[in-house]
């Protein structure tokens, strides 16, 4: 993921950054995370894609 992608996207849903050295994160679902959550992250995800073009 995009360094700086990842302060953003904590604020709509959070994750665990696995490695800092090269952005990568870990996506973990639990039994109370909503069809709504998930909407929202990818509206935060094509926000800042576009905002990459």
């Amino acid at each position: 993921m995009p360094e700086s992608w990842i302060d953003e996207l904590q604020k709509v849903l959070y994750f665990h950054i696995w490695n800092d050295t090269i952005h990568e994160v870990r996506l973990i679902c639990s039994f109370d995370l909503t069809s709504m959550d998930i909407d929202r992250f990818i509206v935060g995800i094509e926000k800042l894609a576009e905002r990459s073009l």
